[in-house]
C-alpha cells in the first residue's frame, strides 16, 4: 500500500469516528464573558431523556432552541463547545442551548473534564443511560436524536450533531456544522435572522 493511501485511510477513519469537521476556532480571549470553572467537579450534569427535553424547550419560549449531541471523546467536541459559547454570548435570552453528552454515566468524570477544559456556558446534560449504555457512546446520541427528531432518522451516526427547534419546537435544521450542510458556517446567525 502506497504511503498517500495509507494516509487517506487514516484520515477517514479518524473522520469517520465522529465525523467531525474542524470549522475555524473562534477567538473569545479577552472577551468580557468569560468564565473561569475553579475544578472540574465544581461543574453539574444533569440527566435527561428526550421527552424530558422536548417539554422542556416547548415550556421556554426561545426563539432557537439548539441541542447539540456529542461525546467527550470527539475531538470535535471543542469547537462545538467554542461555536455554542460564541452564540450564546451573541444571542443572550433568545437562544436556548441544551448540550447533551452520549457518554454513559460512569463516565461523567470525563464529560466534567471535557467541560471544564473549554469553560463552557452551556446548560450541561448527559443522555439517561435509559437509552443503554454502548461502547461506542453516539449510538446513545442516536437513540435520544430520533427520539426528539423524526426527520433525523435516516442521517448518518456522528457527533457533534446539531438540532435546531423553533419556538413552536418544529425542527428548522439537522445535521453537522460543516459536513453536507447547506447553510453558512455561521449557521445559527443565519437562523437567527430567517426563523420568525
Amino acid at each position: 500500500m502506497s504511503k498517500y493511501l495509507a494516509f487517506l485511510l487514516s484520515i477517514i477513519i479518524i473522520n469517520n469516528s465522529c465525523y467531525c469537521q474542524e470549522p475555524a476556532l473562534i477567538n473569545t480571549a479577552g472577551s468580557n464573558n468569560e468564565i473561569n470553572i475553579a475544578k472540574s467537579t465544581d461543574i453539574t450534569v444533569a440527566e435527561i431523556t428526550g421527552p424530558q427535553l422536548m417539554e422542556t424547550i416547548r415550556k421556554n419560549n426561545k426563539k432557537l432552541n439548539w441541542v447539540i449531541l456529542y461525546t467527550s471523546g470527539c475531538s470535535g467536541t471543542q469547537y462545538a463547545i467554542k461555536y455554542a459559547n460564541e452564540m450564546v454570548r451573541k444571542f443572550g435570552d433568545s437562544l436556548g442551548v441544551y448540550f447533551l453528552a452520549g457518554d454513559n454515566l460512569k463516565n461523567i468524570g470525563n464529560v466534567k473534564k471535557v467541560l471544564f477544559k473549554y469553560q463552557t456556558l452551556l446548560p450541561k446534560y448527559i443522555i439517561s443511560d435509559s437509552y443503554g449504555t454502548y461502547g461506542d457512546e453516539r449510538k446513545k446520541c442516536v437513540k435520544l436524536r430520533d427520539d426528539i427528531c423524526r426527520k433525523c432518522k435516516k442521517d448518518i451516526i456522528g457527533v457533534p450533531y446539531h438540532i435546531v427547534f423553533d419556538k413552536t419546537a418544529e425542527v428548522v435544521f439537522h445535521g453537522f456544522k460543516s459536513y453536507k450542510n447547506t447553510l453558512p458556517e455561521d449557521f445559527i446567525t443565519y437562523l437567527m435572522q430567517v426563523t420568525n
